[in-house]
């Protein structure tokens, strides 16, 4: 009832607001009629009378426009007098105007005085109480009325009603319960009605639940009684089992009723296992966490049986009163686990004489690689020295005057002496590139300049047959790769050589290069020969098959190819080829791009001794070597350029000292030092504030791509690696000098 009349008390007073606000609005737009009909009106006809000074006409016009409603003030004037004031200025609560009162004189408008009327706001909040106090008391009876009739509608439709279902389900019963039924008209088919129903069907499907419950209660006590598993419960005050299941005397051969002595479970625990069990026990139980262990204990038949036992901590208010678990007999699978483990250090027994067997053989093998490389280079040895002979006393009778016929003979025993030669070399890199001893030399240099060194070797092989050869570098031309030098030129020179060797006379070969994804250059040799089927291609890479070339005049040894997959596998790089029959091939390399080289050249050279040096930008230069022999040609190569001065330093610990004390621009660091390395002087460096920020060049023997990518990780800003090029070490000095300048 009471929510029933507050609700009716906020609808009036909302209703309420909303008619005295339209009221409002209806006052205030009336006076604002009134004020433009002044202005639109009355205004004129003040003119034409200040023109004319006509008094009493002024007055009666003021006197005519204050009848207006709500009007509180009126004054005429002009720029010598003020003609009429009627009324009196009164509180804050007004609306006024002041008007401009113009005369047209001929085609002049003229301003002669001004009219300023103000309305009182006080009439239209007077108003405004009246109708509140009329609205308020005429509303509130018509709600309250309202309020009474609604209620007592509500109580007979639905309060009595909800009352009743409320009494019906605190009475409930499950096991003897009638339907829910109002006392009402049948057939209502309302939201009552729907209530009705929902609580009927609610009470069938609890009792549908309970049934279902009661039987999953007994399938489950069935189950529990009749499993493989002891099902039990202990009161942790007094330690004893409430319950312990029939399977107890099956798996472990005691009467069930000998469980509830005191101390039964604990006094046949295996005596191995006593302190353990009830250590876990008390833990787990006093933190109330669920837990599982094994144990063995003693059966009836003097066995001993391994359980699992499954235990949960049950609660009352964060205390734990009693355990409840299953203990399963896991002797079977222990035994098995017992059996296996026997087996696994058998087995790691065996793997270990396998194993010592296979150090065995691999010290062999090396042991065999050895020994072959021993005889290689020996066998190397012996037959270079014949050859010498061979072909030093054939260049010695080529010089002589012969026969045309001893010419030839001698020509040809040159051409077999330099094949024999080739074959040798080429024999004997396949063997150390099989063994793995070759050594790589990572560095970076520019693609153009290498290029060059690569065709200066084969042009007057081409040029001989009349062969052009064409190159197209595109966008690549000022590219730096990351390789080894010399490994990838032998590479390019043999597919270069091979091009010209298997093409046709007065043919062509074309170089072309572009840049892929991920860092990497594409070298493709275009050459215009009779190509090759896919029959040939595939075995393009098998050592000493010349695909039918040995029975041509063509000279080659076969494996030329195989050691050039070889060695791009070994730098990381990928070779290739597509061709055709009678189309021509297409032999291709993938080289790394350097990612770190600066390709524009800071490097200047002397035109006239070919001297390269460094071009304007002076700084100081700290050493830090070791090796006299190396600082000796680092102080000749950096004493030439006038621009840099060298401070030396023997230690990492005497140039650390040096670095703090002056401060150099550049510091050149070789890794391997006596007593602290370069890593750590470059560690040291890097830690005090006033050293942290000069580069650091390392210079090092040590020269595989792991060394180099491990020295650039590690912070130096560039790796040289030994004998050292006096190009590359100028150009490093080069660009840290221009980077500090600008």
């Amino acid at each position: 009832m009471l929510s029933i009349v507050l609700f009716s008390t906020l609808l009036t007073l909302l209703i309420t607001m909303v008619q005295l606000y339209r009221d409002y609005n209806t006052d205030i737009n009336r006076i604002e009629t009134q004020l433009q009909q002044i202005e639109d009106v009355h205004l004129r006809s003040l003119s034409a009378l200040l023109w004319t000074s006509d008094a009493n006409e002024i007055k009666t016009l003021a006197e005519g426009i204050m009848q207006l409603s709500d009007m509180q003030y009126l004054e005429v004037r002009d720029k010598e007098k003020t003609w009429v004031v009627i009324g009196k200025l009164q509180g804050d609560e007004v609306l006024a105007r002041e008007y401009p009162v113009t005369y047209q004189y001929k085609d002049k408008k003229i301003n002669i005085g001004t009219l300023t009327v103000v309305a009182s706001l006080s009439g239209v909040y007077e108003r405004l109480f009246d109708k509140v106090i009329t609205i308020l008391v005429s509303n509130g009876i018509k709600t309250f009325l309202v309020a009474i009739f609604i209620f007592f509608i509500f109580h007979y439709l639905v309060t009595r009603h909800i009352v009743n279902i409320a009494m019906y389900a605190k009475a409930f019963n499950i096991n003897n319960q009638q339907p829910l039924m109002l006392d009402r008209k049948q057939n209502s088919n309302d939201e009552l009605d729907d209530l009705v129903e929902a609580f009927n069907d609610m009470q069938s499907g609890l009792k549908k639940s309970i049934d279902q419950l009661n039987e999953s209660t007994a399938r489950y006590r069935s189950l529990v009684e009749y499993s493989n598993a002891i099902p039990w419960e202990l009161d942790i005050a007094t330690f004893r089992f409430t319950y312990v299941g029939h399977q107890a005397e099956k798996i472990l051969g005691y009467p069930v009723q000998d469980w509830y002595e005191e101390n039964f479970w604990a006094d046949h625990l295996h005596a191995d296992d006593v302190e353990f069990v009830q250590n876990y026990c008390q833990q787990k139980t006093e933190q109330c966490q669920n837990h599982e262990f094994e144990y063995r204990i003693h059966a009836a038949d003097g066995s001993v049986k391994w359980i699992r036992d499954d235990v949960i901590v049950v609660q009352e208010n964060g205390v734990p009163v009693r355990l409840q678990g299953f203990m399963f007999d896991v002797t079977d699978s222990k035994t098995a686990e017992e059996t296996l483990l026997h087996a696994h250090d058998k087995l790691e027994e065996k793997v270990a004489k396998r194993t010592k067997a296979l150090l065995h053989a691999k010290d062999d093998a090396e042991h065999a690689n050895k020994i072959k490389s021993e005889f290689l280079s020996r066998m190397s040895h012996e037959l270079r020295t014949p050859m010498n002979a061979i072909l030093g006393f054939g260049q010695l009778l080529q010089n002589d005057k012969l026969e045309p016929d001893h010419k030839e003979s001698i020509d040809e025993i040159m051409r077999a002496g330099k094949h024999l030669l080739y074959l040798i070399d080429d024999v004997l890199d396949l063997s150390v590139i099989e063994t793995g001893n070759i050594s790589l030399s990572f560095q970076d240099f520019k693609l153009q300049d290498w290029l060059n060194e690569c065709l200066m070797l084969v042009r007057p092989m081409a040029m001989a047959r009349g062969i052009a050869i064409n190159v197209n570098l595109g966008a690549s031309a000022d590219e730096y790769l990351r390789m080894d030098r010399e490994r990838l030129k032998e590479v390019l020179v043999n597919l270069l050589t091979n091009a010209i060797k298997y093409n046709h006379d007065e043919g062509s070969v074309s170089l072309d290069c572009e840049i892929r994804a991920g860092q990497k250059l594409r070298i493709r040799v275009v050459d215009s020969g009779p190509g090759l089927t896919e029959v040939q291609q595939q075995a393009l890479f098998e050592p000493f098959n010349r695909l039918g070339a040995e029975s041509s005049d063509t000279q080659g040894t076969g494996i030329g190819l195989t050691i050039a997959r070889r060695l791009m596998e070994l730098m990381k790089g990928t070779i290739g080829v597509q061709s055709s029959p009678g189309g021509g091939s297409i032999f291709w390399i993938d080289c790394h791009i350097s990612p770190a080289v600066v390709k524009t050249s800071f490097l200047s050279v002397d035109k006239q001794t070919g001297d390269t040096t460094v071009s304007g930008h002076s700084c100081s230069v700290l050493c830090i070597e070791d090796n006299l022999a190396n600082l000796r040609l680092i102080e000749k190569i950096l004493t030439k350029q006038s621009q840099v001065r060298l401070t030396t330093a023997p230690t990492a610990e005497m140039g650390l000292e040096l670095a703090r004390r002056e401060a150099p621009d550049i510091i050149l660091m070789d890794i391997n030092l006596p007593g602290m390395d370069g890593y750590e002087a470059l560690l040291h460096l890097r830690n005090y504030q006033g050293t942290r920020g000069i580069p650091v060049i390392a210079i090092s023997a040590a020269a595989t791509p792991r060394d180099i990518e491990r020295g650039l990780a590690a912070g130096f800003h560039a790796y040289i690696t030994k004998p050292i090029k006096m190009a590359e070490l100028l150009g490093s000095i080069e660009r840290i000098a221009k980077n500090k300048v600008a």
